[in-house]
């Protein structure tokens, strides 16, 4: 049988009161025992005085205990509202809190730190919806286009040419995929992490340059024109280095795909007047 914290509470109460009443009670009745070795003519008098003030032990146990019991409602009147709330959150209101009307002892302190901890799991919960979002609208296209490549060549003999040039689009949607895969499981990792403790000084020109060049053939290949202005000075900016670089290639990357032949793609780098960059 599983008994509330309250009633566990109340039977604890009970039993260190019964400890107390029958320590308080033995001294009473040993003081009583002496008085009448010291006055053996008052020995019915003695007696009269330790059953009144035995009556009067057994008459306030009654009310301490109900008052007992209504102060133990009232302090666990905040736990009670803390697993209501727990509750309507695992049922899916994400936005409910628990109130805390008292922040400074150990109750409010708890409730502050479950809300907390409430608000911490529903930024992950978006998060990976978003992530789940994400995952499907970057794989959609890869995935149709390989199949779609798949079909088309098996519809009918071809050249080995024609193989050639469908496998080769094939392996390039292969490898966006895979990109795509990798940029995805590192947003799953740093979902589940504060990204506040991934930020650092990051030099943004340095960054965008570096990139750059390390794309600058894919470009040259496909015959766009690349170019980054920026400042030659460095430009400090507090972010997550990897989360940075990835934004700026899949700008690159989209830019490079909608871009046709001799083309120009120009990334610009500058700091406002505001001093936003």
């Amino acid at each position: 049988m599983k008994l509330s914290l309250r009633v566990k509470f109340m039977l604890w109460l009970l039993a260190l009161t019964g400890v107390i009443y029958l320590l308080l009670g033995s001294g009473l009745y040993v003081f009583n025992l002496h008085e009448r070795r010291e006055h053996p003519d008052e020995v019915a008098e003695e007696t009269e005085e330790l059953l009144i003030i035995y009556g009067i032990m057994a008459g306030a146990l009654v009310p301490a205990v109900f008052v007992a019991w209504r102060v133990s409602d009232h302090l666990l009147r905040p736990l009670r509202s803390m697993l209501k709330t727990a509750r309507e959150i695992r049922q899916g209101g994400l936005d409910q809190r628990i109130e805390t009307p008292l922040a400074t002892d150990e109750l409010g302190q708890l409730a502050l730190t479950l809300n907390e901890a409430f608000e911490n799991y529903r930024r992950l919960l978006e998060r990976t919806d978003r992530f789940s979002l994400d995952a499907a609208h970057q794989l959609r296209n890869p995935l149709a286009s390989i199949r779609a490549s798949g079909e088309i060549c098996l519809q009918k003999p071809r050249s080995p040419a024609e193989y050639q040039d469908v496998i080769a689009g094939i392996v390039e949607d292969s490898r966006r995929l895979s990109h795509t895969v990798d940029q995805l499981l590192l947003l799953a990792r740093l979902a589940r992490e504060d990204l506040s403790l991934h930020f650092e000084a990051v030099d943004l020109p340095a960054l965008a340059r570096e990139l750059v060049e390390n794309l600058r053939p894919a470009f040259e290949a496909a015959q766009v024109h690349l170019n980054v202005l920026a400042p030659e000075s460095p430009l400090l900016i507090r972010g997550a280095p990897r989360l940075l670089e990835q934004a700026i290639a899949n700008l690159l990357d989209n830019a490079l795909r909608f871009t046709p032949a001799n083309g120009k793609v120009q990334m610009e780098i500058q700091k406002t007047k505001a001093g936003r960059v």
